[in-house]
């Protein structure tokens, strides 16, 4: 793929609006309906978008679990982003809280290596970045996914009083979790800047043209961007 608009073909003004969105608030949070709906992908999209406007953006992961051959989520990121912008320097300093073997729940796979959560080494980490750029933290499976036996990323979310973009995957059952996770957001009156909505087929079909109506009579008037596919 060349530009980014060759991936987004859910009208183009919405991107901009919500690319809008991210540049004003500064530090933007990725959040998920749940694991494998596309997060990463999406956060690299609109990274590459940022940087092809001009922008100084930085993707994040607060907590990588399943990591393989040291590869993390913030490569998968990079890879995405170049295939829509120009060459771009990679920002230079720590980009990952904490990366974990065990494909689970952060505060299992954490558990399982015998290292503890500290909340405040991920808000130190984004803090020192958001000096110098705009930032996207890409979170962990869905937004209630526990970080510790006690604390969960909706609870981070909330502390840190951040604004998040939702990403949800177009398949059976998308309707249900996302109007779940909209209504847990909402409920803790989380700002919500805009879904974004990946695929599932390269060949979207009469499900996937209405969830993606569906899934945007759920946002009223926030922005929805439809992912085109981005084989990794």
């Amino acid at each position: 793929m060349g530009d980014l608009s060759s991936a987004l073909f859910f009208m183009l003004p919405q991107l901009t609006q919500l690319l809008g969105r991210i540049i004003f608030h500064r530090h933007v949070v990725i959040v998920g309906t749940g694991t494998d709906v596309g997060k990463s992908v999406a956060t690299g999209a609109l990274l590459g978008a940022l940087r092809r406007d001009g922008h100084s953006a930085v993707s994040l992961k607060w907590i990588q679990t399943g990591a393989v051959d040291g590869e993390t989520d913030v490569d998968i990121h990079e890879r995405v982003a170049a295939r829509h912008c120009r060459a771009h320097a990679l920002p230079d300093g720590e980009r990952v809280g904490y990366s974990f073997r065990l494909a689970a729940s952060p505060h299992l796979a954490a558990e399982a290596e015998g290292v503890p959560i500290d909340k405040s080494r991920c808000r130190e980490m984004f803090t020192a970045w958001q000096q110098t750029h705009i930032v996207m933290s890409e979170t962990s499976g869905g937004i209630c996914v526990p970080i510790t036996r006690s604390e969960t990323l909706i609870e981070w979310v909330v502390d840190w009083n951040l604004p998040v973009i939702l990403v949800t995957s177009n398949g059976l059952g998308t309707l249900n979790h996302t109007s779940l996770t909209l209504e847990a957001l909402r409920q803790r009156h989380i700002t919500i800047l805009g879904l974004v909505i990946t695929p599932v087929t390269p060949n979207p079909g009469v499900v996937e043209l209405d969830n993606a109506q569906m899934l945007a009579s759920m946002m009223s008037d926030q922005p929805v961007i439809e992912l085109g596919w981005i084989p990794l």
